[in-house]
């Protein structure tokens, strides 16, 4: 190997020295640039003879940068050839016949190439990544981008590698594996789910109890209560007394979510006619989760279009894509609006006919006739008392 670099060497020298030579203007600059290359070319030179090929090639670099002389990629080329680092050799070689296609030894060059890129091929090692789900992003080493979705294989050269599984509502698991010269191994791993909380708050005006699923079971007072609870749907009981208020929310990501249940005029309504009150504050307690959910979606939609018109003001056209997903998002918004309104006004419903309809029957039956209350002036505080429960519902009316 040293008898093909050393007369590119020499070759390379006087190129060098007559340049230094030449008559014609530089600035002061470019005469210290080209000393500094000269110096590390000699360095460098010296570190190949001395076999520190991976030292010789990064001197060779540097004295390139100082010159740029295209001459010196071939020998920066021949130096990480030298040091068996294969994919910078077929780089610099690559460009040393970009800058110079019509030397000499351009022949000569081609076929090294050649050589290299088989030499790689035959030494890559084959990696098949394989996860219980598909779609996982794999990650080599810290590289920004993900080489490949799994199922898929990946070809490295031989090596340590840092590889990182990333997946949709899943933690991230690094695997280290070490490949051998043409190799071939498959990896299997399972990626752990991800458990994100949102929250939930329940405010009120009486104590009572909160069940959400089967993960949390709790007493509150008055003040009510914020738990966090798991995203996605979930069932919500509420009770106090004899009153109970069950609902379904969906907890979208970290978000909160707001019901309110005032289970003071739960507790105090009529047994017969409480299922509508409970179905209504269900219904508030879904219009108000459905309105916050239209909300997020319409702030969304509105992100999405002021990207649209970001990209029309600046390359004259829109990703058809990018429209596409701000009028789903506006679809979403739209239904949980609607679906808000709805509820609402079948809760409000709900509520009017048990408030004003239900109990009106029950007020008449709860007033003492007036002959009953005539013929006995002197029964007992009990009987000439009406129970406190009924004084209540008078009230409520």
């Amino acid at each position: 190997m040293k008898h093909l670099f050393r007369p590119a060497v020499l070759s390379l020298l006087a190129l060098l020295v007559c340049f230094s030579t030449i008559a014609v203007p530089q600035a002061a600059f470019a005469q210290t640039d080209l000393n500094a290359a000269k110096e590390k070319f000699r360095e460098g030179r010296e570190a190949y003879q001395n076999e520190e090929y991976a030292q010789a090639a990064e001197l060779f670099v540097e004295a390139y940068g100082f010159s740029g002389r295209s001459e010196l990629l071939y020998n920066i080329g021949q130096a990480y050839k030298s040091a068996d680092n294969l994919a910078q050799a077929e780089k610099y070689f690559q460009q040393y016949l970009s800058e110079m296609p019509d030397a000499k030894n351009a022949d000569e060059v081609v076929n090294m190439v050649i050589e290299i890129q088989q030499e790689i091929a035959a030494r890559l090692a084959t990696l098949q990544m394989e996860t219980a789900k598909p779609g996982r992003q794999v990650y080599v080493d810290e590289e920004p981008d993900s080489r490949c979705e799994t199922p898929c294989a990946l070809n490295l050269n031989p090596g340590t590698y840092k590889l990182t599984l990333k997946g949709k509502a899943a933690k991230d698991k690094t695997v280290n594996v070490t490949l051998g010269k043409a190799e071939k191994k498959t990896i299997n791993e399972t990626l752990e789910a991800m458990i994100v909380k949102g929250r939930f708050i329940l405010m009120t005006d009486r104590g009572g109890r909160l069940q959400i699923g089967t993960d949390i079971d709790q007493v509150f007072d008055e003040s009510g209560a914020t738990v966090d609870v798991q995203s996605g749907p979930q069932t919500v009981k509420v009770t106090t007394g004899r009153a109970e208020v069950t609902t379904e929310i969906d907890v979208k990501g970290e978000e909160s979510v707001t019901m309110i249940v005032p289970l003071n005029d739960l507790h105090n309504a009529e047994a017969s006619s409480s299922w509508m009150k409970l179905t209504a504050y269900g219904l508030g307690g879904a219009a108000l989760a459905l309105g916050i959910g239209g909300a997020i979606a319409g702030s969304q939609a509105q992100s999405t279009f002021d990207e649209a018109e970001r990209q029309q003001a600046a390359n004259g056209g829109v990703d058809a894509g990018l429209l596409e997903a701000g009028r789903g998002e506006q679809s979403v918004a739209n239904v949980l609006y609607f679906s808000a309104i709805g509820a609402l006004a079948v809760g409000a419903t709900l509520w009017v006919v048990d408030e004003f309809v239900l109990n009106s029957e029950p007020t008449a039956d709860a007033t003492p006739a007036p002959s009953e209350s005539a013929q006995e002036p002197a029964a007992p505080a009990e009987e000439t008392s009406p129970p406190a429960e009924e004084e209540e519902e008078v009230e409520l009316l």
